[in-house]
């Protein structure tokens, strides 16, 4: 009689041990599937910090908006350069369709008040010169609406006043634009500012062409490839011309053997700072 119980409650026993097992597996599935934080924000797809081991560069071109043969060589080479683009050149509207077509990043390169006036005579608008601050940088800012930064072309005499780079920083702030420091001369007040107002600001690195010298060129890029290596990260400044087309198509095609990410500065902002 016993026996024939033991054999009788067998299969259930059997079946029971298999609900479990598929039960444990099921719950293996749904803990592997279901993703933690951390496995969340890596498949979201963000870009990777940049730090020494996954350094990044960004070059950004200035003075946009005069040259669109050069311009264009630039949008074509195999790097996610930022363009920063003068609110009056000639070429302006047409600057930023190409770069609009392209899908690359476009900054404002807003012209301030220099000490020497004589140096900036091109450009209808300048902020620090032309009436109240806010009304001028308005202007500029609906010549490129594209712009996601702001940063400076000239500016030695309006980067050293701190009343008016606060009232600035207060209006990219409003609008939620960052700025970067083009440092065209000593005592800039920009960067130390930002933080007060809710400001990312970051400061270039280096120029890669200027003056305009294809030696010169190169070992200021490789400065800057070295510094990245070091810090995480690098600001390049760069100007539509021959010596920076031809010096960039050498970078596009050291990317990999150098380990150096060619970014948008936006990207950069966000780790820099």
């Amino acid at each position: 009689m016993m026996e024939r119980l033991r054999i009788t409650r067998l299969p259930v026993i059997v079946a029971a041990l298999l609900l479990v097992a598929l039960v444990m597996v099921g719950l293996g599935t749904v803990v592997a599937l279901w993703p933690s934080p951390a496995r969340a924000s890596r498949q979201i797809g963000a870009p990777s910090a940049c730090s020494p081991h996954d350094p990044c560069l960004s070059v950004v071109i200035d003075d946009v908006g005069r040259d669109l043969n050069t311009l264009r060589q630039l949008l074509a080479l195999r790097l996610d350069l930022t363009y920063s683009v003068l609110p009056h050149a000639r070429h302006t509207a047409a600057s930023l369709a190409a770069i609009r077509a392209r899908g690359r990043q476009v900054m404002l390169h807003l012209p301030m008040a220099p000490i020497d006036p004589r140096r900036i005579a091109d450009e209808p608008v300048v902020l620090g010169r032309d009436g109240p601050l806010e009304a001028a940088l308005a202007t500029c800012l609906e010549l490129v609406p594209d712009a996601v930064g702001v940063n400076n072309h000239m500016g030695s005499a309006l980067g050293r006043d701190p009343a008016v780079v606060r009232a600035l920083l207060r209006v990219l702030g409003q609008r939620g634009l960052w700025f970067l420091d083009s440092r065209t001369a000593s005592g800039s007040l920009f960067c130390a500012e930002a933080p007060h107002a809710g400001v990312p600001c970051l400061r270039r690195d280096v120029f890669l062409d200027d003056p305009p010298s294809s030696g010169l060129a190169a070992q200021r890029l490789q400065q800057a490839v070295e510094l990245a290596h070091r810090r995480g990260w690098a600001v390049a400044i760069a100007h539509p011309q021959p010596v920076t087309v031809n010096l960039l198509k050498q970078l596009a095609q050291s990317t990999r053997s150098s380990r150096i990410k060619v970014r948008r500065l936006s990207e950069v902002v966000a780790d820099g700072t």
